[in-house]
């Protein structure tokens, strides 16, 4: 996948290089601090991301000694970040952010006026952020987990789905509330192809809080209880296909996740998620992008932004081709080439990005005039 004319692997084989040849960009002593929200998916991206960085900085938790602080909060959060903590306002902040939609919300245009410089995760979320803010960069996310699971992982699971080997599962991991997921569309093809597919079950994995009136339909196997990440990884293991028909993602960490599994992969052909997936490693689904329409509106999400609308004739036609040709060597091809194309996501990739990034923002006059306004 490119960003900008080149590609992720080559930012990160260039900028390694670049790092290793240049004597004036070290990043000996510089000292980063780095701040998460306690949403889950953050949490988990921001630990990768401080580890990272690790192997380049000095990673410290007390903002007072850091040279940069990065926030990976949504920018909202950024106002009462500043007022909490007044030495914000004499250090080179970053905000690590993402949104799902054509245009950014009012309160995020204002926010992010607080910070330096913006990293966000795909070129579709660059492409936003650049219309608001004139320092914006693609730092992707490192397509890595721990995929192990016990057999006492894959027994559960299997119990909670009341598993038969001769059933072929889809699996949507998912929040029933983010109208953003687009869950209500997937329920709705499966069932009307579900005659087509008497041996096909659709596991959708929601949250605790979930509701499922009005969702429920043979077939479908809901999961609201609270999953260990080992449990998750007996879940992706499970599946035969991951499917996402969703309007708009940032990255899709499912997805990404669900390659790692080897999986076949159905999603929107939109977004963040195009930062790894394309034609010859997924199947997916033809769309139109339009105005969020008024029963989608929700949170900071409205009729003012735009996301995707897949084609439902398109997903009927993937889940009946997938469930059909599951052994078919067209799909064995893809998802070889899923597994070769996330290697370009790699630790080592994203770290040389990283600190290739952190090594322009430490030479550039920003930092120069952050670190005046710290001694002042």
């Amino acid at each position: 996948m490119s960003v900008g004319r080149k590609t992720v692997e080559a930012i990160g084989q260039e900028t390694a290089q670049n790092a290793a040849s240049s004597a004036t960009l070290s990043l000996n002593g510089v000292k980063v601090s780095y701040g998460c929200g306690r949403y889950l998916s953050h949490a988990r991206v921001a630990r990768t991301y401080r580890d990272l960085i690790g192997k380049h900085c000095e990673v410290v938790k007390e903002i007072d000694r850091a040279d940069i602080v990065v926030l990976h909060f949504e920018p909202h959060s950024f106002a009462a970040l500043f007022e909490n903590y007044p030495s914000l306002k004499r250090k080179y902040v970053v905000g690590y952010c993402v949104w799902e939609a054509s245009e950014l919300p009012a309160m995020y245009k204002g926010a992010i006026r607080y910070v330096q410089e913006i990293w966000t995760c795909s070129q579709y979320c660059c492409e936003i952020f650049r219309k608001h803010h004139p320092q914006v960069h693609c730092v992707p996310h490192v397509i890595a987990r721990d995929t192990n699971y016990s057999d006492a992982d894959l027994e559960f699971v299997r119990q909670l789905i009341s598993y038969e080997p001769a059933n072929f599962y889809f699996l949507a991991i998912t929040k029933l509330w983010d109208l953003r997921k687009n869950t209500k569309a997937l329920v709705t093809a499966f069932h009307r192809r579900r005659a087509a597919m008497p041996k096909a079950r659709l596991i959708v994995k929601a949250g605790p809080e979930d509701v499922i009136e009005g969702l429920t339909n043979e077939g479908v196997i809901f999961l609201r209880e609270s999953l260990s990440e080992a449990q998750i990884n007996a879940l992706y293991a499970t599946a035969d296909v991951y499917v996402s028909p969703h309007h708009s993602e940032g990255w899709g960490l499912t997805l990404s996740d669900a390659m790692l599994f080897k999986k076949p992969v159905i999603a929107t052909g939109y977004s963040g998620n195009r930062e790894f997936m394309n034609s010859e490693n997924s199947w997916l689904l033809d769309c139109t992008v339009d105005y969020i329409k008024p029963e989608d509106c929700f949170y900071l999400f409205d009729s003012s932004m735009k996301w995707a609308y897949p084609s439902a004739e398109d997903l009927e036609k993937k889940l009946l081709l997938l469930n059909e040709n599951r052994h078919a060597l067209e799909v064995q091809r893809k998802v070889r080439n899923a597994s070769r194309d996330i290697q370009k996501f790699s630790p080592d990739s994203v770290s040389a990005i990283l600190k290739q990034r952190i090594m322009d923002s430490v030479n550039s006059e920003r930092f120069s005039h952050a670190v005046a306004r710290g001694r002042r």
